[in-house]
């Protein structure tokens, strides 16, 4: 019995330690850098760069508590309870779910990328271009990357993006209504 319990503690432990949690300010500070490298026409499609920032950062907070291996299993159990987390979880599903069509998702990683349409789990297309394990790693370029990749993939082919009803399902997600009234001088203020 010790044996299997030392067992399944060291592989906890193991599983773990590849986990990382940036911070709030770190990771604003990322964004604005590749931010900062878009293209003219990206950055001036409405949202202000400083307005996207503070909004994608609280939705990350909200989503993975910046966690950088977050998996977000999300299922159309009918069985949940109407409030709390598993209200959140319950519409973010109806948000990624065709009308009548109800399947299940995926969350990746910091930015809590839904597997369909962003990276390839064996089940959905790529756009990203990448393996969702990536996403679920210590290092968050990649996973920066992809979400500007998205962005720009709206802002610049826009009803002709190829998956533009996902893509802009997966925008709507990053923007929920919890993070509205982020604004970036008060949301950030810790930060210097």
């Amino acid at each position: 019995m010790k044996v299997l319990l030392l067992g399944v503690v060291g592989l906890l432990g193991f599983s773990l330690a590849g986990a990382q949690n940036v911070t709030k300010c770190s990771l604003k500070s990322q964004l604005k850098e590749k931010i900062d490298n878009l293209p003219e026409k990206i950055k001036q499609a409405g949202l202000t760069a400083d307005t996207f920032v503070a909004k994608l950062v609280c939705y990350v907070e909200n989503g993975s508590n910046f966690s950088t291996s977050a998996v977000t299993e999300l299922s159309h159990d009918r069985g949940s309870p109407a409030s709390g987390p598993s209200r959140r979880r319950r519409d973010t599903l109806d948000l990624l779910s065709n009308g009548d069509e109800k399947k299940n998702a995926t969350l990746y990683g910091l930015f809590q990328l839904p597997g369909d349409p962003v990276c390839n789990d064996n089940n959905s297309p790529n756009v990203c271009g990448m393996d969702c394990r990536r996403l679920t790693d210590d290092k968050i370029d990649d996973d920066i990357h992809c979400v500007l990749t998205l962005i720009a993939k709206i802002v610049e082919q826009g009803f002709g993006a190829q998956n533009i009803q996902e893509l802009t399902k997966v925008f709507r997600l990053m923007m929920q209504p919890q993070c509205k009234n982020a604004h970036y001088d008060v949301y950030f203020h810790e930060c210097h």
